[in-house]
């Protein structure tokens, strides 16, 4: 028991995962309604403008407009926890929208 404990380091600990949420990312005030009814192409426009920001930090594998929410929300999803993490960390820059963090998992 007592070479197990001396074996044991504080620096040790184990890598923590967040399950499948832990990839995506959201991201708010992204466009209004009235932009969207505006300009339909934008939708398409917008999706593929915030992959090829989000795919400076890291490998990104989907990318979801919800143009139905009022709050111009949109979710990122990346191919590992830590490009999702550095995403939050890091405010990514799309078209004219500048995104600052909210939360620990959502940027607005």
């Amino acid at each position: 028991m007592l070479s197990k404990l001396a074996d044991w380091s504080d620096d040790e600990s184990p890598k923590q995962e967040q399950g499948r949420w832990a990839k995506i990312v959201i991201l708010k005030h992204m466009f209004t309604l009235e932009e969207l009814e505006e300009d339909p192409a934008a939708l398409i426009e917008l999706k593929e403008d915030v992959r090829e920001e989000c795919e400076k930090i890291g490998e990104v594998t989907n990318v979801t407009l919800f143009d139905g929410e009022k709050d111009g929300v949109m979710s990122v999803r990346f191919a590992d926890e830590e490009h999702a993490l550095k995403c939050v960390e890091v405010p990514v820059s799309c078209a004219s929208d500048l995104m600052n963090i909210d939360d620990g998992r959502t940027l607005v």
